[in-house]
């Protein structure tokens, strides 16, 4: 299985040693909060794991799900939202078991810890967000000067 990234390339291995089953971990988590409205809680979380259950790269599902913010809340659950997601015609491709859980503390879970978290990424490159920055302050300065400058003076 290939990760492309706009600056890089990862390669996970297949079998082996590499990912060798999915739990999908059917769980709702707590709502975030943050300045503005609350962001929804996760619906659901994909461990890719090896042969011994240990975690080799996450999928937090929300991310694979465009329509997710429009969606009343946990909707659609297990096989359906992997269907809806494409993360299940991605396992069946890759040959990759899965399992359905309901409950964190299932023994097939691995405990929590940091590995790749596979998700789209950013809509837009970075170009585009530092082309916006400059553009907004060069708005900024124009508007500035014209406001603040005196009429009738010349330079």
């Amino acid at each position: 299985m290939v990760l492309r990234t706009r600056k890089r390339t990862v390669r996970y291995e297949i079998g082996g040693c590499g990912i060798t089953r999915a739990v999908f971990i059917d769980v709702a988590g707590a709502n975030q909060a943050r300045m503005g409205p609350l962001v929804t809680g996760s619906w659901g979380e994909l461990q890719l794991q090896n042969h011994e259950g240990c975690l080799v790269a996450r999928i937090e599902v929300r991310n694979w799900l465009p329509e997710a913010p429009l969606l009343p809340r946990r909707w659609i659950h297990g096989e359906q939202l992997l269907g809806r997601s494409g993360v299940a015609s991605l396992l069946e491709t890759a040959g990759i078991p899965l399992r359905v859980v309901r409950d964190r503390d299932d023994p097939l879970v691995a405990p929590a810890g940091f590995r790749r978290s596979l998700d789209p990424g950013t809509a837009f490159p970075a170009w585009y967000w530092a082309t916006r920055l400059l553009a907004g302050s060069l708005w900024f300065v124009a508007f500035t000067v014209f406001v603040f400058s005196e009429p009738g003076s010349t330079a």
